[in-house]
């Protein structure tokens, strides 16, 4: 579980104010709210690209506020997937497996399971630059996945896919969610992300949690 507490931004005339937003064990929370109501910066001062004091963020009993980013150990789906053009998928996933230092047969069996569930494949050894956009937001889960984080987080994680794509992509993506012990965070517009992931609504507006 996580807990925020005394989480306070101000910029110009917006003021993002979070007294305190907890979650149970293993619970996807959905952020959601209008267009500029504070998603974005949220999910910036979670990812460390907005620095801010004086606030906590309890993952665990361990506080990942005064943290660097790269302490944080945080998964990352972003809304452009941010994978390495040129390597194959398998390249991906093992370029972030490295850097994390995690490593032995227990790991390489559970990357192989997930790779299954997501439906991987029949991509594993293609360029990302080849494969569909599905394909690479699919790609971004395993490697939040297997990197070993405290907390995965997702920002419009299915925003860039077709209608179609978009529903089957939700689908797998809730497989391999359930299968994690670590909680997760998807930062959403569509109130349909929300209802397929089964997720806890955290309805943001103007900076505020609406209760």
């Amino acid at each position: 579980m996580w807990t925020i507490k005394n989480l306070n931004y101000k910029i110009d005339q917006f003021h993002l104010s979070i007294p305190e937003l907890s979650s149970q064990a293993n619970q996807i929370v959905a952020v959601m709210g209008p267009s500029g109501a504070g998603k974005t910066t949220l999910f910036k001062i979670l990812t460390g690209q907005i620095s801010v004091s004086g606030w906590s963020w309890i993952v665990n009993g361990i506080d990942l506020a005064p943290l660097a980013v790269s302490d944080r150990k945080l998964g990352l789906v972003m809304q452009g997937f941010d994978l390495f053009p040129h390597l194959s998928v398998q390249e991906n996933i093992e370029m972030v497996m490295q850097s994390r230092k995690v490593s032995g047969q227990d790991a390489i069996q559970l990357m192989n399971r997930y790779r299954q569930i997501l439906k991987l494949d029949r991509c594993w050894s293609l360029p990302a630059e080849k494969i569909s956009g599905g394909e690479r937001q699919r790609v971004s889960l395993l490697r939040a996945l297997v990197s070993h984080p405290s907390v995965i987080l997702l920002d419009e994680p299915f925003s860039a896919l077709d209608q179609e794509t978009r529903h089957e992509a939700r689908e797998l993506v809730l497989s391999a969610l359930k299968m994690t012990q670590v909680p997760v965070i998807v930062i959403t517009h569509d109130p349909e992300d929300c209802r397929a992931l089964g997720a806890f609504k955290v309805q943001l507006d103007n900076g505020r949690i609406q209760t």
